[in-house]
This record gives structure tokens, sequence and C-alpha cells, in this order.
């Protein structure tokens, strides 16, 4: 079962209270049920599933995945969780109200901008997972430090899969290629190793990890005002 992260921002006004840059006016609770399906699950901030954001942000998934499989040795946390803030808006707060009757919101809680902005994004984090052949080349060969993660992975391939160490991957894949040129080696990798796992470990910085949160997500926040006048109220469902 997965896990998403249903994320709104706002910022406070000239008269010191918190108002939604995400639900623009006030809202009936007939209105509900239609500003939740345009707005939410998700908003106009966020609506990715990064596991990895997850951890930093909640300490949600952090290390683990499904059924308590392991994904890496974890992140540090921003904050701990701190449930829904005591001021949010009334658009929020009657929207959450909502959520919280038909669904099983968990992990609740708040960061200003000047918080997130304050985080040490550049510390590095050991994360592990398992790529098939073609996967396994392709980050063998392109991986840097910029971009050190693969360009797919799993928490754990399914029972029919071949499990092989690292180390034999990159023989059977050196192997195939044999300074052929890639129109010959990629279909031969990918028919041969299709359902051949290797269990590979690498780290990379929490700005990496984290991905288009740093990229969209921070930049269109930092429009709304000054950092402390600026939060995002975020919670989970599994």
């Amino acid at each position: 079962m997965g896990t998403d992260v249903q994320f709104y921002v706002e910022r406070r006004n000239n008269g010191g209270d918190w108002e939604t840059c995400d639900l623009l006016g006030p809202i009936t609770e007939g209105e509900l049920h239609d500003l939740y399906e345009h707005v939410g699950p998700g908003s106009g901030y966020y609506d990715d599933r990064n596991y990895s954001l997850f951890a930093i942000l909640a300490d949600v998934r952090n290390g683990y995945g499904f059924a308590g499989l392991d994904t890496g040795d974890g992140f540090n946390v921003i904050a701990a969780p701190r449930g829904l803030p005591d001021d949010m808006s009334c658009a929020l707060a009657s929207l959450t109200e909502w959520v919280a009757g038909i669904s099983e919101m968990h992990t609740p809680s708040w960061l200003t901008l000047a918080e997130i902005d304050a985080f040490d994004w550049n510390q590095t984090a050991v994360k592990r997972g398992f790529v098939n052949g073609l996967e396994y080349e392709e980050w063998a060969r392109t991986r840097h430090e910029d971009n050190p993660h693969p360009p797919g992975y799993c928490a754990l391939p399914g029972p029919e899969m071949t499990q092989v160490s690292e180390e034999d991957m990159q023989m059977m894949v050196a192997a195939i290629k044999n300074d052929d040129p890639p129109a010959v080696w990629r279909p031969k990798i990918k028919t041969q190793l299709d359902e051949t796992y290797s269990h590979i470990t690498w780290r990379e910085s929490y700005r990496c990890a984290a991905g288009s949160f740093m990229t969209v997500t921070l930049p269109k926040m930092r429009q709304l005002g000054p950092p402390d006048d600026v939060r995002c109220v975020f919670w989970f469902d599994s």
C-alpha cells in the first residue's frame, strides 16, 4: 500500500492571521467535496509521492517501505510532527475537519518556510534498492555526484525474480555489452536480465532526494512573502 501527502500552503496577512494560498475565498459545507476534488489530494504546490521527502518532512517511511522493507539508513527530520496548527485559516480548517471525517489522515504537521530554508539540505543519506540488468547498466554508466540514484529501482523484487550480487551483475552486463554498440547490447540486456536483480547501495544529498520540492515547490513558496510568514500544512494517508 502506498502513502501520499496532502500538502497545503498558507501565508500571514497584514492582520496577522493565516490565509490559505490553495483555496481562495470562504468555503461552505456544500462546496467542500468539490473543492477537495479540485485541489486535493495534493495541491497546487506539491503532490508527488516521494518517500525520501516524506521522511525529511515528518519521519514518515523513514528508511523503510511497505511491510518494513529496508530502503536505506534513513534521513534526519526537519522537525518532529506537530499536529495541525491551532491558527489555521478558516478555509483550511474546514477542509481538514471534513477530510478527517472521511479518511484516515495521519502524521499531520506544519513547517514555516524559514525552518525549511534553514535546514541542511546538503547533508547526505544512504539509500538501498534493487535494480534489474538494464537499470544497473544505466546507473553504473551515468551516475555522478549530482544525480547518484538509479533511474529506476524497487524495494524488493518479486519471488519469481533472480537475485545476484552487484559484482555478479557487473560481470553479466559487461559480458553482454562486449564492446558492441548500444543498439546491439541494450536489447540483449533487457531480454536476458530483465528479471535478474541486484541489491545496490548509494549515497545522495537531501537536496537531490527531495526532487521537485526543491526545484518547483520552494521557489513558488518564496514568492508569497517573508519566510516566517509562509508555511506548509500537511498530513498523510496510506
